[in-house]
């Protein structure tokens, strides 16, 4: 709450005092709940978040990737949507049919990506990635070049192309980042992802919104929309760029190596 109220509502508000003040508290209550695991850990190994876990390269590393994910994946259809509906004015139906292809390459990746995960689970994802930032890449060159008079199927087919990468990984990622965990661990570090996964979400709206509705104040919708695309776009590249320091596959489900 002491980090996401202020960067939800902090510039809707103007900044006030209180809301600064909420933002900055957040840091050293980040570090007492740190302090109060290491102690837990040190006295009983009761501690939430064991403290070795976070020393654990991959999994650190794989937490980035996956809050960049998710941050990603919620905020584009805040920035999509607002822009089809408000600022092109197209009805609700003409919207959700320019998404369609978004899940629909999602599943037609998704079955490949589960098949070969345990063998090339990380070279999947690096391409997910990749292909990922190109259909947003070419998303952006779509509302920037063409402006208001940009068609449906100019922003179908690199949505498509956004939901094909997205296949490739979304549903092996967080197989993929566990996959070197101790098993004493696993719980922990599943709990530990399940709310990074939460927390991406929350804090992909709230930047990529703020971003977004700010540039609205001196920008075309098509401009501005565009603008804030580049962010994610450059963030799912660096997610990119981390993924040869993830874990190289998931790990074998027990009972299927036989």
């Amino acid at each position: 709450m002491f980090l996401m109220f202020p960067v939800i509502q902090g510039r809707e508000a103007g900044w006030p005092i209180g809301t600064i003040a909420l933002l900055v508290a957040a840091i050293p209550l980040l570090w007492a709940f740190v302090l109060v695991e290491r102690r837990r850990d040190r006295r009983d190994g009761s501690a939430l978040v064991p403290p070795a876990l976070l020393r654990q390269r991959s999994f650190v590393i794989g937490l980035v990737v996956l809050l960049i994910v998710f941050s990603t994946l919620a905020s584009l259809f805040l920035v999509l949507n607002y822009t089809l509906l408000t600022g092109y004015g197209w009805s609700p139906m003409r919207t959700a049919l320019t998404g369609l292809g978004f899940p629909v390459g999602i599943f037609l990746t998704t079955g490949v990506a589960q098949r070969f995960a345990t063998t090339h689970g990380r070279t999947l994802i690096q391409m997910g990635l990749t292909v990922m930032v190109a259909g947003m890449v070419l998303l952006i060159l779509m509302f920037t070049g063409e402006g208001m008079a940009v068609t449906i199927w100019q922003l179908a087919a690199p949505i498509l192309v956004m939901g094909l990468g997205m296949g490739l990984c979304v549903s092996i990622v967080t197989a993929v980042v566990l996959a070197d965990v101790p098993p004493h661990n696993a719980g922990a570090g599943s709990g530990v992802t399940n709310a990074v996964l939460q927390l991406g979400a929350a804090v992909g709206v709230a930047i990529v919104g703020a971003i977004f509705f700010s540039l609205l104040e001196s920008q075309d919708f098509p401009d501005a929309a565009g603008t804030a695309l580049w962010y994610s776009a450059v963030i799912i590249a660096l997610a990119a760029l981390l993924t040869p320091f993830l874990p190289a596959a998931a790990r074998v489900p027990q009972g299927a190596e036989a």
